[in-house]
């Protein structure tokens, strides 16, 4: 698919928004995360009846989908759960896309937190309908001064002057744009990244304030300059070397060892 082509297709096909309200569907995808399942549930739960929460699970073997599975039974069914899917977040995503309803999809890692404005301010800046998606700016949990400055370098530069955005910005995009994009790239590693290569040529993204919360738990348990260190490499490889995401998820994975 050319993706400028694609771009105008999208800009002469999106629905025209008469009002701020458009159904949002929080696509959450899991492994092996019953440590902050619940309290990421929870919080997504306590926001507007009218979205709507789907966890796609790729085979968890502990207790993630029946802690997910107990709080769907008390939702009001605003949130289902897809069990055993195909195992790689892309594929899970895609999943949780294809089953979700909304006008507007909103991809959430469980271990990140948005405000609870987010969605509001989302619905609010896709009234112009030549914005397409975005995402959201990025604190960490826990931040020491080595950790904020990073963060702050990567909020201006990658996000704000390249508009680049990875998972853990909270990408959010309308539905019809994401099919006709072609949903995730189903690889091993950097489907986020691939998508918002496509987003930002076929229309304007946007990046949002209040930040998304994001984990700072593998910075601390691998070693913050390491971690860094792992991802400039990783982006170098697949910008610079053009190296294929199966041999960027293989080095990645002997570097985090």
């Amino acid at each position: 698919m050319i993706v400028s082509a694609c771009g105008t297709l999208i800009r002469d096909n999106i629905t025209r928004y008469e009002s701020v309200f458009m159904k949002i569907s929080i696509v959450v995808p899991v492994l092996n995360e019953a440590n902050v399942i619940g309290s990421c549930l929870a919080k997504l739960l306590e926001w507007e009846d009218d979205i709507e929460i789907i966890v796609a699970d790729g085979g968890s073997r502990d207790e993630t989908v029946p802690i997910a599975k107990q709080m769907a039974a008390g939702s009001r069914k605003r949130l289902q759960v897809l069990e055993n899917l195909k195992p790689g977040r892309a594929f899970q995503m895609n999943a949780g896309a294809d089953a979700a309803t909304g006008d507007v999809l909103l991809f959430l890692h469980a271990d990140c937190t948005l405000h609870q404005g987010s969605l509001n301010a989302i619905c609010e800046h896709l009234k112009d309908e030549t914005i397409i998606g975005g995402g959201f700016y990025k604190k960490y949990s826990v931040e020491n001064f080595s950790l904020r400055i990073y963060r702050i370098a990567m909020n201006v530069i990658r996000t704000r002057w390249m508009k680049n955005l990875v998972g853990t910005n909270a990408i959010f995009v309308r539905k019809q744009a994401f099919v006709q994009l072609g949903k995730f790239n189903e690889v091993s590693l950097l489907e986020d990244v691939m998508l918002s290569d496509r987003m930002k040529k076929a229309g304007r993204l946007i990046f949002l304030k209040p930040h998304v919360v994001s984990s700072s738990r593998r910075y601390y348990e691998a070693g913050i300059l390491r971690r860094i260190w792992i991802a400039y490499k990783i982006m170098y490889l697949y910008r610079i070397k053009h190296r294929s995401p199966d041999e960027l998820k293989s080095i990645y994975t002997q570097m985090t060892r």
